[in-house]
């Protein structure tokens, strides 16, 4: 009995799904490190991988030390008006 071959397309497939099941999962974790520097601001996580900004000022300017957001991470931002501005530097 004769083993079936695979095509180029199945075998390209076939690499990347081995190669995506043997690397290391990206730890992004979600924005980090916030310093409020004008405005008013609130930060909470409801759930992990959430990040709920509540902005009360019109103008806010947020420093951050990293600002990444993962597959299944979120962040909302909640302004007071259609007018409010936040700066996320």
């Amino acid at each position: 009995m004769t083993t079936p071959r695979l095509t180029p397309i199945a075998l390209a497939l076939r690499r990347a799904a081995l190669a995506s099941l043997l690397a290391p999962a990206a730890a992004s974790g979600g924005p980090s490190g916030a310093e409020i520097v004008h405005g008013q601001v609130n930060l909470t996580s409801p759930d992990p991988g959430a990040l709920v900004i509540d902005q009360q000022s019109d103008a806010a300017i947020i420093n951050w030390q990293s600002f990444s957001i993962g597959a299944n991470e979120y962040v909302v931002f909640n302004q007071p008006s259609a007018s409010a501005a936040v700066l996320n530097r």
